[in-house]
Formats: C-alpha cells, structure tokens, sequence
C-alpha cells in the first residue's frame, strides 16, 4: 500500500507548512511516498515518461529512506514543481548575440526538421546534405533519432506519451544548436500532426518542416532495418504505417518525393530553396550548385533508407 505526501509549495495551515519544510529539509524531494510493503515489489510503467525529479520511498518496518533518483515512475502521479524550477534558474545574459554569429559564420541558423514514413530516405538525405553543407563552410549538423534514443532518450520507451518526450527532447536539443547559429537537420518519422506543432511551437522561427514523402510500398519494399517485416508478424506493436497512423502535413514548408527522385535530386532541391530562403552562405552558393550537379546522375536509381 501506498500513501504519498506532497511538499510543493500551496495555501496551507501552519502546521501544514511547517510539515512541508521538516520533509523538504531533511529528504530534499518534491514527493515522499509511504510504503508498507517490500521496496523491491514496487512496480512501474516502463513505458511512461519519467519527471525529472527525486522519489523517496519510507518504509516505516524498515526505519529507513530509499532514494530512487534513477527509478521509474509514472509522470501522471508525480509530477515536478513548475515554480520551484522556475526559481532555480538564473539564465546569464549572452555576449554572443545572433546577428553577431550570423555575420561570422556567414549564412543564418534553422532547423529542418525532416518527417516521414520509416525508410522514406530521411537519414539518407540528412546526412547526404550535412556533408554538401559543410563541405561548403556551413556549420552543420545532423539530429537523428536513433542517435538520441540512444543517450539523451535511452530512459524512454515507445508508448504515445514517450514518443511524444522523445520528440519534445529532440525539438530543444534543436533550439539549442540552432540558437547557437547552426543549421539543423533533424530526422524523426514525427507522426502525429499535434506532436510536430509542439515541436514547431518550441523550436520556434528556426522551424523549417521537410515532408520527405514516398508511399508505404515503396517505404516496405526498402525496408532497410526489417522492421517493416518484424511490425507484420506482430513483433513490433504500434509501428508507423503498419498498425499506428502517419498524418501527412497538409503545408510543409519542403516537400521532397523520395519514391520518384535520386538522392542527388532530392539534395539538389533542398540546396535550390535553401538558396532562395536566404539560409547558404552566398560566397559559397556557386560552388554547391556545382557539386551538386556534378553528383547529379538523372539513371540512377534511388538509394535511399
């Protein structure tokens, strides 16, 4: 059985407060959970996305405190204090301003955040373009999810409201690096209409959304990890396109048909209206035009993933 007290700051009686500071002194959480049980049969959700908070569990048989800093627990019961993180954060004033960046490094900072099936040719196509950007003197650098769910998410499972973290994640890391004057390249299936506009709400003006499209056959005829074959046999519950939706923008901003272009075409595209919104270094616009072209081979088949 458990019982949970809680110390966020509220409207209270005295003693209430004064219950509130004895806890928060001496346990240092935001939630103390009283357990009458054996600890080690206190289950979780692996599946939920975990608050970024401190849990102790008491168990009154025992005499004791345990502090699960790492545990798993459900952010629909627990949940951190807004304000008192809020009071903890001082940002410093930055000496480093935008434009100062931007007339440094000689082109402006966005994040094109590429959505689309799984093997519609997103991490083939980031990559390819990260490396004709920097080649070129761009600063650059690809956001993949693989990548993330590997460290930064490795903590997060693949339930709706985990997903919905793993992007919520990605879009700050992306904020963070574009605001610091880089260009972005963010690969991510992002299905759902509502997740990519909280990921354009906090990535704010640098959001640039790239609709690499192809269609689910030509995607499952890829299939370069096999997870499309793992989703029909029922190994891989919730998969995009088999047994979970994926809602096409009605209005990216880019629009890139993987399933009828080279990659070479697709990349020459995304530099040709990178150009024209003003986001290449114009010294070095010729030259990509070149290298592009020169890498240009209308036969050759798509070799995307």
């Amino acid at each position: 059985m458990l019982t949970e007290t809680t110390v966020t700051k509220s409207a209270s009686q005295p003693r209430t407060l004064l219950h509130q500071a004895i806890i928060s002194q001496n346990y240092g959480c935001d939630r103390v959970i009283f357990h009458k049980g054996d600890i080690n049969t206190f289950a979780f959700d692996d599946n939920d996305a975990r608050p970024r908070i401190q849990v102790t569990i008491l168990n009154p048989k025992k005499g004791g405190a345990n502090k699960l800093s790492q545990g798993v627990y459900s952010s629909s019961k627990l949940v951190t204090s807004d304000n008192q993180t809020r009071n903890h954060i001082h940002p410093h004033v930055a000496e480093v301003s935008a434009d100062m960046r931007r007339d440094i490094v000689g082109h402006r900072a966005a994040v094109l955040w590429m959505t689309g099936l799984s093997g519609a040719g997103k991490s083939t196509l980031a990559h390819r373009l990260e490396r004709e950007l920097l080649l070129s003197g761009h600063q650059v650098c690809v956001l993949d999810g693989d990548g993330l769910r590997s460290g930064l998410c490795g903590d997060l499972g693949f339930s709706r409201g985990s997903r919905r973290e793993n992007l919520r994640r990605a879009a700050e890391v992306a904020k963070l690096m574009a605001s610091n004057g880089m260009l972005v390249i963010a690969s991510f299936i992002s299905p759902f209409k509502k997740e990519r506009q909280l990921v354009s709400e906090i990535v704010g003006n640098y959001y640039i959304e790239v609709y690499v499209e192809a269609d689910l056959k030509t995607c499952e005829s890829r299939d370069p990890k096999g997870l499309y074959k793992r989703a029909r046999v029922g190994e891989i519950e919730d998969f995009t396109g088999i047994s979970s939706p994926y809602e096409s923008p009605e209005n990216p901003d880019i629009r890139i048909d993987t399933g009828t272009q080279t990659i070479d075409e697709c990349v020459h595209h995304l530099l040709i209206t990178m150009a024209n919104a003003s986001l290449l270094r114009h010294t070095k616009i010729k030259t990509l035009m070149a290298t592009a072209y020169s890498n240009f081979n209308p036969w050759r088949k798509p070799q995307l993933r």
